[in-house]
């Protein structure tokens, strides 16, 4: 940080690494520490020693000797500067809809509550976001009832889009004019109104106020960027406003004409805007009130146009007159938020939520053609590793161009979605028999017999699909989706690169595993689990620091079951909870008995499942199991693997502090073999990184475990923690350890896991092999 050697360092003040005004503004959170006599996080910009300037986030809290008295404070600083800069881009999409000038709002569609609305919208109506969230469209809308609301809905529901003038009521209650643009979104099986509204009351008064004069018509027009015409249907002449002009792109030596006028509209929308224009010269109750695409200089845009028609004594049409307004950006704003609600932001693809959509039409349609449909599930084999050895920009890459080359198979009878972050699925509609199926799954595979060239380096990736048959193995659409996924795991069991039909007999395999899972619930009510002990060991003194605590099952009916059998299974339906506790609760009071006994006094490792932080107050259940062991905290360690903590880090990233702030040290177990994002890292009071055993099995004679391993090492200590490798099984792998710095170590060679009665002994017996 400072760039000197720590001699250098030691004894000076604040003021002789950072300038005058911050020295000063540390003194004074170091004065505010002292005073109130707890800690306190700061963020503060500055630079040190000539470098550039950096955000950091500073941590303090007082220092006390055992007796109380005041010893000194202790600062802990992070530079977080590029995790600032990460958030910020995070929080723009958030930050353009909710601060879009037009107001927005998502409306129940049945009941016509009000669930979200953004800023615009809320200072429109002169409501705070809290007020306007307990409203319903019929609080702010004088124009409905809850009968007039019913029609509406099923009028939106019929066309799934809707554009209407009405009238809003402020919180004072006064009344404005509003434009209406409402379409329909469906989300998890339920509809939603997307509502965006303009406050058209400026526009109509201006309107009203054209006949005044020419002047204030031509000038009303350009501020509202509203074009007008006019057209005589007797003399069949046509006049132009300058903002019409303006819109249509029309030069200004242009003669109006509706020729003119109709090579500016977008050929396919041509009969359209003519069939409606002239249903409203017959039928009053159909007025001219269209948005249609143009053309302007080779540019599509969209706009609104309305007319009103007068008639001579005997109901003949005379004359039109209309306005014209340019909705391009309205229209993109809506095509967005469709898009971020219905696409994957990478792919482009369908995503999860409009695949299920289009599965339930498609099973619908078969019913009529008497054909089949198929879901395909594919998910690309070993992908983590592209983004383990390489990166996630890489691996996002490889993602574009599988959804490319898969793309290119499919046809407009089809839809490819993309399920999840290295899964894609395919619906084949219209199949006649299975073997139309199987041509078209060999087409798959055949997609990734080329290798994928990212930036000059080839990937050879394979697949395995899964699928499944409508109607003939359910008519529902998740039990197609999950049927195909079991045949897709099937296909990976298999040995991958390979495709395979749902079956009964997969069924089968699922009712094996129901019963496997009843024995599990069974061990764990009867506390058939038994706790072992692999020691961890110092890689510099050799001495034993502590040890992990380790779930073994020896069951009457299922025998010796491998951990990583019945780990899954007990996350997988929340054993993992009470069972999780009882782990804890066993390890804590173990440990306790070796100190009092005077047999080991190190610290004990404990994993936790995701499934338990998830279920909240984790940290009030560990506070009551060291209060009643009696154990301190600092001899507990808690052990999370790397892929549960990104799935849900903010959430739990607040039970972390909590565990941090008692004096918990916290590792990331299995690091490597997830998908850490190194922002989130920072922000995780993490003291230990554990290398996962994958990389230390080919130490030292692997040049890329050697890479991969160096590089974990290396970001643990540069992270302020300490790294521990997992699975060390030869003495030339922990001599390797040792050369790269890496702290700690565990594994066979060390020793195996062993019961809480063989520990003595083996404390005993390493101590004589290794003094």
């Amino acid at each position: 940080m400072f760039g000197v050697p720590e001699e250098e360092i030691i004894g000076k003040s604040d003021s002789s690494f950072f300038e005058y005004n911050f020295a000063k503004i540390m003194r004074i959170q170091d004065e505010y520490v002292l005073k109130k006599g707890k800690l306190a996080t700061y963020e503060n910009w500055f630079n040190c020693l000539g470098k550039k300037k950096e955000l950091f986030k500073v941590t303090k809290t007082p220092l006390y000797e055992p007796s109380g008295s005041f010893v000194g404070i202790l600062g802990i600083a992070r530079k977080i500067t590029e995790h600032s800069q990460i958030r910020e881009q995070l929080q723009l999409t958030q930050y353009c809809v909710e601060n879009a000038v037009i107001p927005i709002y998502w409306i129940e569609t049945t009941t016509g509550d009000i669930f979200y609305a953004n800023r615009a919208a809320c200072e429109s109506l002169g409501h705070s976001k809290e007020e306007l969230l307990r409203l319903n469209v019929i609080d702010i809308d004088p124009n409905f009832t809850q009968k007039s609301w019913e029609n509406h809905s099923r009028d939106l529901d019929e066309k799934r889009a809707l554009h209407l003038n009405s009238l809003h009521r402020r919180r004072d209650g006064t009344i404005f004019n509003v434009e209406v643009f409402a379409s329909i979104l469906s989300y998890e099986g339920r509809d939603y109104n997307i509502a965006f509204t303009i406050d058209i009351s400026e526009r109509i008064r201006k309107e009203k106020a054209l006949a005044q004069s020419e002047a204030m018509f031509i000038e009303s027009q350009r501020i509202a960027k509203i074009g007008s015409w006019e057209l005589d249907l007797k003399a069949k002449t046509l006049i132009w406003s300058k903002e019409t002009y303006r819109i249509f792109g029309f030069k200004k030596t242009q003669e109006p004409s509706l020729e003119g006028f109709f090579e500016k509209v977008h050929p396919d929308e041509r009969k359209i805007v003519i069939s409606a224009y002239k249903r409203s010269l017959k039928d009053e109750s159909r007025p001219y009130d269209i948005v249609h695409r143009i053309i302007v200089n080779g540019e599509i845009r969209y706009v609104h146009e309305q007319c009103e028609t007068f008639k001579d004594k005997i109901g003949k049409p005379i004359r039109s007159i209309g306005t014209v307004r340019d909705v391009t950006d309205e229209n993109l704003l809506m095509r967005r938020v469709e898009e971020l609600s219905l696409y994957d932001s990478l792919t482009k693809l369908p995503n999860q939520l409009m695949f299920k959509g289009e599965l339930s039409y498609a099973l619908e349609r078969i019913k009529k053609s008497k054909t089949l449909v198929a879901v395909c599930f594919i998910d690309l084999d070993d992908f983590k590793y592209i983004n383990d050895l390489y990166s996630h920009e890489i691996g996002d890459l490889v993602l574009k161009e599988v959804a490319k080359r898969l793309k290119k198979i499919t046809n407009e009878s089809h839809t490819l979605a993309r399920f999840g972050a290295d899964e894609f699925v395919v619906i084949l509609e219209g199949m006649k028999n299975p073997s139309e199926i199987v041509e078209k799954l060999e087409c798959f595979l055949r997609a990734f017999k080329d290798p994928f060239i990212i930036k000059e380096e080839h990937f050879t990736i394979s697949a395995s699909m899964g699928i499944s048959i409508g109607p003939t193995d359910t008519k529902e659409v998740d039990d197609l989706i999950k049927f195909a996924d079991v045949a897709m795991h099937q296909a990976k069991r298999l040995g991958q690169n390979r495709y395979a039909f749902y079956s009964q007999t997969l069924s089968e395999k699922m009712s094996q595993h129901a019963k496997f899972v009843y024995h599990l619930k069974e061990a764990v009510e009867k506390e058939m689990f038994t706790l072992f002990y692999q020691p961890q060991i110092s890689l510099e003194d050799m001495e034993i620091v502590g040890f992990e605590a380790l779930l073994r099952l020896e069951h009457p009916v299922l025998g010796k079951v491998n951990p990583a059998d019945f780990i899954p299974l007990l996350e997988e339906n929340k054993l993992i909870v009470p069972l999780g506790e009882w782990v804890l609760r066993s390890a804590c009071e173990q440990l306790k008995r070796w100190q009092d006994d005077g047999i080991f006094s190190g610290v004990m490792a404990v994993n936790v499942s995701r499934v338990q932080l998830d279920g909240g107050g984790f940290s009030k259940i560990v506070k009551d199991v060291l209060e009643n062991s009696q154990l301190t905290a600092s001899f507990l360690e808690l052990e999370i693997t790397e892929s549960s903590l990104m799935t849900n880090q903010d959430k739990w990233l607040k039970e972390l502090e909590k565990l941090d702030n008692m004096g918990i040290m916290l590792a990331m177990d299995d690091f490597g073999i997830g998908y850490s994002s190194f922002s989130y890292l920072r922000q995780m009071p993490l003291s230990l990184l554990k290398v996962d055993r994958s990389f230390i099995s080919d130490l030292p004679k692997s040049s890329s475990a050697r890479t991969v391993t160096k590089s974990i090492i290396g970001l643990a200590h540069n992270m302020q923690m300490k790294a521990l490798a997992e699975g060390i099984e030869t003495k030339e792998q922990l001599d390797y350890l040792r050369v790269l710095g890496c702290e700690f170590g565990q594994g066979f060679f060390i020793s195996k896991p062993m019961p809480s009665s063989s520990v003595p002994l083996f404390l005993k017996t390493w101590n004589k092999r290794y003094c």
